[in-house]
C-alpha cells in the first residue's frame, strides 16, 4: 500500500500536467470553401387588403359616435353578404377638439380593413362603399400558398446551382469529390412596383382600378464544402 505522501507526490504530478497534454487534438479541416448561390424570381401578387374609415366632428362627442358606428356597423353587414371578402373593424378613437384651450367638439373616426383575392369584385365593393365610408389605402400581397410554391421551385434551383458550381470549384482544384459540412438556406421578397395606394376622396362614382402588382422573391444558398482527394 502507498504511504500517504507516495500518494500526495503522484496526485501533485497528475494536477500539474499542461493543459495541452489533457485535452483532445483538435480536428483539422483541408481544403474547405464556401461559397453562395442565389436563385430569383417575380410573383404575381394575388390578394389585396383595403383600408376604410369613418371619421365625423361635433360638439356632441355621444351623437356623432352613434352616427359614426351605424355608418360602419351598415357597411360591415354589406360586406359580410359578399362571398370571397373577410372583414373586420380596426381602430377606434375619440379626440377631443380645443381651440384656445378651450373644448370646441370631438372628432370620432373608426376603421375597417378588408381583404380580398377576388379583386374585381373588391373593386366594385370599394365603390359603393365610399358613399359612407373614405377609402384611406390599399396594399397588395401574396398568399403563403402562392409564396411557398414560389420559394419551393426557387430552393431547387437554387440548391441545383451550388451543386454544380461546387462540383467545378472541386475539379477546378484538381480534387475527386467533395462533401458539404455545412448549408444554410435564407428567403427575402421585396416589392417590385409600389404596393400602397394612396387615399381616396369620399363618394366616387365607380371603384378604384385594383390591378395586381409583383413581388421579387430570391433565395440564397450559402454552404462550405470540403474537398477530398479520393
Amino acid at each position: 500500500m502507498l504511504s500517504s505522501n507516495r500518494q500526495m507526490a503522484l496526485w501533485l504530478m497528475a494536477t500539474s500536467l499542461p493543459a495541452c497534454a489533457l485535452a483532445e487534438d483538435p480536428i483539422r479541416t483541408y481544403d474547405r470553401v464556401e461559397f453562395s448561390v442565389v436563385a430569383s424570381s417575380s410573383v404575381a401578387t394575388d390578394t389585396v387588403v383595403a383600408y376604410l374609415s369613418r371619421q365625423m366632428e361635433g360638439e356632441n362627442a355621444e351623437t356623432i359616435a352613434d352616427q359614426v358606428n351605424k355608418a360602419v356597423t351598415q357597411s360591415v353587414k354589406q360586406i359580410k353578404q359578399i362571398p370571397d371578402i373577410k372583414v373586420e373593424t380596426a381602430d377606434y378613437q375619440t379626440t377631443p377638439l380645443y381651440q384656445d384651450d378651450r373644448l370646441v367638439g370631438w372628432r370620432v373616426r373608426q376603421s375597417i380593413r378588408l381583404e380580398s383575392s377576388n379583386l374585381p369584385k373588391l373593386s366594385g365593393l370599394l365603390g359603393d362603399l365610399q358613399q359612407n365610408l373614405n377609402l384611406d389605402g390599399i396594399n397588395y400581397g401574396v398568399t403563403p400558398e402562392s409564396m411557398k410554391r414560389a420559394e419551393d421551385a426557387l430552393i431547387e434551383q437554387a440548391l441545383a446551382s451550388y451543386q454544380q458550381r461546387a462540383e467545378r470549384v472541386t475539379h477546378g482544384l484538381g480534387r475527386a469529390r467533395y462533401r458539404i459540412v455545412a448549408l444554410q438556406i435564407t428567403n427575402n421578397a421585396m416589392p417590385v412596383h409600389p404596393g400602397m395606394m394612396a387615399a381616396r376622396p369620399m363618394a366616387m362614382a365607380e371603384g378604384p382600378t385594383v390591378e395586381p402588382s409583383e413581388r421579387k422573391v430570391q433565395i440564397n444558398v450559402t454552404g462550405t464544402i470540403e474537398m477530398l482527394t479520393e
